[in-house]
């Protein structure tokens, strides 16, 4: 019985949370993302003055501000 009733809680408080997350909402600013060209280039200079090949298999990324975002 004492299972049964942990079981019951942990489904229902995983239910709660997930009802309380959102993919997306018009008022939260979704970021943007680039690739760091800059620090791609400086590490892959410093790994070929080592003799390093560097593959990047997830290349770093930086946020950058979207302009169609600022409202004047």
């Amino acid at each position: 019985m004492k299972q049964i009733l942990v079981l019951g809680s942990v489904a229902v408080s995983v239910l709660l949370m997930a009802g309380c997350t959102s993919s997306s909402s018009r008022f939260v600013k979704q970021d943007k993302f680039e690739i760091d060209h800059e620090y791609v280039a400086a590490v892959s200079e410093a790994g070929r003055q080592m003799g390093v090949r560097i593959t990047w298999v997830n290349p770093p990324t930086k946020r950058v501000v979207d302009e169609s975002d600022i409202s004047n």
